[in-house]
């Protein structure tokens, strides 16, 4: 079998990194959860996956600027 080691891509210019327990606005309502995975497009936007725990965990994707901030 052949392995091949994934390159590891730094995104610079992000506010929250990848542990970062955060606040943000979904459906009405204010949810707390952790950032999971980064992701940068084309036009230097970047978004966030955020798994939001308890009974039943589920994971959004939030954009920088819809995220309220660091929970604390």
């Amino acid at each position: 079998m052949f392995f091949k080691k994934k390159k590891k891509i730094i995104i610079e210019g992000n506010k929250y990194s990848v542990g970062n327990f955060v606040s943000f606005r979904y459906k009405g309502e204010i949810k707390v959860g952790s950032v999971i995975k980064i992701y940068q497009d084309l036009d230097k936007n970047i978004s966030y996956d955020i798994n939001v725990g308890g009974e039943c965990p589920y994971v959004l994707r939030m954009d920088e600027a819809s995220i309220i901030g660091l929970f604390k």
